[in-house]
C-alpha cells in the first residue's frame, strides 16, 4: 500500500518556515521542495517532523518590523 504524500507537512514548511507565497510554493518542483527540506534539516532525508518545526521556530522567532536588530 502506497503512503500518501504528506502535503500538510510540506505546505506548513513552505508557507510557515520558508514564508513562500502561494504562487511561489506551487511553482516549486518536488525536487526543489525536497532540496529545501533536506537543507533545512540535513540530519534526515524524511519529511519535516512537526517537533523539529516548532523547535526551529522557537530558535528563530519572527522579528517585529518595528524592533531594531
Amino acid at each position: 500500500m502506497a503512503v500518501p504524500f504528506p502535503w500538510q507537512k510540506v505546505m506548513a514548511f513552505g508557507f510557515g518556515f520558508m514564508r513562500l507565497s502561494s504562487k511561489d510554493f506551487w511553482s516549486l518542483s518536488l525536487r526543489e521542495l525536497h532540496m529545501a527540506l533536506e537543507h533545512a534539516n540535513p540530519k534526515t532525508t524524511e519529511v519535516l517532523e512537526r517537533s523539529w518545526l516548532h523547535e526551529t521556530m522557537g530558535k528563530y522567532p519572527d522579528i517585529n518590523n518595528h524592533q531594531e536588530l
